[in-house]
């Protein structure tokens, strides 16, 4: 009967169950992804207010990590509204507090960065611990004629050079999702009213519930469910390994001015490594370094068949 109203609900939606609640066999942890994600879903239905991965970690006591990955696909299908800090903004909450037990004369310059190396330094000692951001806003007025970015990189990499000499270390604590902040939206509160807590009625032996469920007439569902199973699902949708090749090799040629394995990752949505190899010993494509990473770029760009 818990299948006949899901089969039901499914039909209302724009996506598969499958998109919404993942895989039902379990993948080697602890509990399936559906479990998680319905309970990741009625605890964010149930707050007064926006929650951190933290929070729902906590309450469901699971890995943060885990619920960042559930959320990140809750959110890109409209069900959450998931913010993480970003690379720069994660990177402003870090902090570095003094090892107490070096000597200043223990002290090395970072690279040839001598003078961010000491007045970085002084800091420390001056302060015992401080956090990156504190850091930049103490020592930008010195470097007036460099760019933010530039200082903030370099301030980075003479503080993370200390860190290895054993001057200083880095504070413990996850920014990311410390700081972030998650709602559930109405597409969300939906699939907890009409899906999530129904089942867990019907699972607590609500037996008017049963009743009226047996009642309808499934068989007209089963054919959409079915189909945007077959749409959502990776299962159903794998491609051989001579097809991913191909599609690898097709990005290359798209991209003439070069193209890195993430970016072809990001397009493809899987690891292109074993691919690239293969079309670099078939002398189909060309792997040539540029900065600091590499590119790829195909040996005849111009015929795209």
């Amino acid at each position: 009967m818990k299948r006949v109203h899901l089969l039901t609900k499914s039909k209302d939606l724009p996506y598969s169950l499958h998109a919404v609640f993942g895989p039902t066999q379990s993948t080697g942890g602890k509990t399936r992804s559906v479990t998680t994600r319905a309970h990741v879903l009625e605890e964010l239905g149930s707050a007064d207010n926006p929650l951190t991965v933290a929070d729902i970690a906590n309450k469901l006591d699971i890995r943060m990590h885990v619920v960042g990955r559930h959320l990140k696909l809750l959110n890109n299908l409209g069900l959450v509204e998931y913010d993480s800090l970003g690379g720069e903004e994660r990177r402003a909450q870090l902090k570095f507090r003094l090892n107490e037990r070096v000597l200043r004369s223990q002290v090395k310059k970072v690279r040839s960065m001598k003078i961010l190396t000491e007045e970085t330094v002084d800091i420390l000692f001056r302060v015992k611990e401080v956090s990156y951001q504190s850091l930049f806003e103490m020592l930008r007025p010195s470097h007036v004629n460099i760019k933010d970015q530039s200082i903030r990189n370099a301030i980075y990499v003479v503080i993370n050079g200390l860190v290895m000499q054993g001057i200083c270390k880095k504070a413990k604590y996850r920014a990311g999702y410390a700081y972030s902040r998650t709602n559930i939206t109405e597409n969300g509160r939906a699939i907890v009213n009409e899906i999530i807590l129904p089942i867990k009625r019907a699972l607590s032996g609500d037996e008017e519930l049963l009743d009226r469920w047996k009642k309808i007439n499934w068989g007209g569902y089963a054919k959409d469910a079915l189909a945007k199973y077959i749409e959502s699902s990776g299962y159903c949708n794998r491609h051989t390994q001579e097809e991913r090749t191909a599609q690898v090799l097709l990005v290359i040629k798209e991209n003439i001015g070069g193209i890195r394995p993430n970016k072809i990752k990001s397009l493809l949505g899987f690891n292109p490594g074993n691919h690239l190899k293969f079309l670099l010993d078939q002398h189909l494509v060309v792997r040539k370094k540029q900065g600091i990473g590499a590119f790829y770029f195909a040996v005849n760009p111009q015929h795209l068949n």
